[in-house]
């Protein structure tokens, strides 16, 4: 190859130039305003292509514009051949203008490393093959996996749900396919022996084709778990002894009456009186000493 190149005025419009600026454009040119970070990648591809190690020539490279700042450049082309069938060493190709593309891209992978949890997209068929198309990088802190895993083997990430809780979550997928439904659930998984909460939320849309995309994040939810558990803890003990209170007593009585009435099962109902409680109480103010000690002796003998 001589190295020339032949170009229309587009080209030179593409980067602020006009063709006067330019005798002859030519290779050493081409590299004169690549970026130095692209022009080895560039040309390595275009070997590789020369080579016959790949079928056309297909890359994107910074150019320098004329007003100084770098475009994002897509270069598409391959050898053509002669009447013979043959390969010449005339390449032809096209150059476009991606950079608003790539822009928008860097903009969203700032973004989704700026949210607190993984953006992904998820599809599954009618016959429920499944596979994640987008996962945001998040998903290594997440789920100790990389991307490129997860897009491989959409089971990388399954299979760190917990037993206990993947029915539910393959259940919640399936009644959101079926209902074109948002899908939010709420599991746990186990990454490098800690287990945590995560929540996921997506929206789900319908494909031509019978299948249906949910896109979404996951997100950590340990710190709203924790709470909600202290929470029901609080609601169902006294705050004093830590025994259960009379809201507690009164739920497993409900749930001990309907499975009575379902099965025709018995129980017992004791009730137990403390002698001289008052006394006690009114003489040394020790009542939630007394009934947290009082507790574990009557159980032990009822046992």
């Amino acid at each position: 190859m001589t190295g020339e190149i032949t170009v229309n005025n587009r080209w030179f419009s593409m980067l602020g130039y006009t063709r006067d600026q330019f005798q002859a454009p030519c290779v050493k040119q081409w590299e004169a305003l690549c970026h130095p970070d692209d022009v080895v990648s560039a040309k390595l591809a275009l070997e590789q292509h020369i080579n016959g190690d790949a079928q056309a020539y297909d890359k994107v490279v910074r150019m320098r514009h004329a007003r100084g700042h770098w475009c994002w450049i897509q270069s598409r082309g391959c050898l053509i051949n002669d009447g013979a069938g043959n390969p010449t060493k005339i390449f032809v190709g096209i150059n476009q203008d991606v950079t608003e593309r790539y822009e928008a891209y860097h903009q969203v992978q700032l973004l989704t490393q700026s949210l607190p949890g993984v953006i992904y997209s998820y599809r599954m068929g009618p016959n429920g093959d499944h596979a994640f198309t987008y996962v945001s990088s998040r998903v290594k802190e997440f789920y100790g996996i990389s991307p490129e895993t997860a897009l491989i083997d959409p089971n990388a990430i399954f299979d760190l749900i917990l037993p206990e809780d993947i029915e539910r979550v393959r259940d919640s997928i399936k009644s959101s396919y079926l209902a074109l439904a948002d899908w939010c659930c709420e599991y746990r998984i186990r990454v490098g022996g800690r287990i945590r909460w995560v929540k996921g939320v997506a929206r789900a849309e319908a494909l031509p084709d019978g299948y249906v995309s949910w896109y979404g994040m996951v997100v950590y939810i340990d710190r709203e778990k924790a709470l909600e558990q202290e929470l029901q803890r609080l609601s169902y003990t006294d705050e004093l002894t830590g025994l259960f209170n009379r809201r507690h007593f009164i739920g497993q009585l409900e749930q001990l009456s309907c499975h009575t009435q379902r099965y025709g099962t018995a129980f017992s109902l004791i009730s137990i009186d403390i002698d001289h409680f008052k006394e006690v109480n009114d003489t040394y103010c020790q009542w939630p000493f007394i009934l947290t000690h009082l507790w574990p002796i009557k159980l032990t003998h009822l046992s």
